[in-house]
């Protein structure tokens, strides 16, 4: 997908247009870090480029998919290894998978995204080992991103996830705020 044609695409439950990669990456230059979903694999190797060409490696990340993520080193894509990835998984399997790549590819797996979290066996448990393994953990509300109550972002920080992923950033800074505050970390 080229820039123009993510330019005419609409953000899922919002009446948000997405605006082309440059001009994204050239107005978050040292304000924010940026993540962009990949949501076909045959768009990583151009994501990648685009992330080099724009000297935005360091601070902006691409979501994929599990089975997309490990196939980047399996089939040697061109400066797979010189971005940083979320990546999506949906399943013990997927995490497992995960837990035995090479440790280049661990190295690049700066956050490992939960999706469907509610629907895992073991979640709490499958947190905790990717936990132990070094690695961040995130996830969305299960309700909609947009409504979602500051109560349906605790339940993340209590299953033990690190971010959460939301669009209601006033329940997501008040739930966030009672998370520090619960863990002595200051300012809350």
């Amino acid at each position: 997908m080229t820039s123009d044609e993510c330019a005419k695409c609409q953000m899922e439950v919002t009446k948000y247009k997405f605006v082309k990669v440059p001009d994204l990456l050239a107005w978050a230059d040292n304000k924010i870090n940026v993540m962009f979903c990949v949501k076909e694999s045959t768009d990583i190797p151009r994501a990648i480029t685009s992330l080099l060409e724009y000297n935005a490696s360091h601070r902006a990340y691409l979501e994929v998919h599990t089975n997309d993520y490990l196939e980047l080193e399996k089939n040697q894509v061109p400066h797979w290894d010189e971005v940083y990835y979320v990546v999506e998984m949906y399943s013990h399997t997927d995490l497992m998978n995960i837990l035995a790549a090479s440790e280049t590819a661990k190295k690049r797996a700066i956050l490992l995204e939960f999706s469907h979290w509610d629907e895992w066996v073991d979640v709490v448990d499958d947190v905790a080992l990717a936990k132990q393994n070094g690695f961040r953990t995130f996830a969305a509300t299960k309700d909609n991103p947009i409504t979602a109550t500051v109560d349906n972002h605790l339940r993340l920080y209590h299953a033990g996830f690190d971010v959460a992923y939301t669009y209601n950033l006033t329940n997501a800074v008040e739930a966030r705020m009672k998370v520090n505050t619960l863990h002595r970390i200051s300012p809350p």
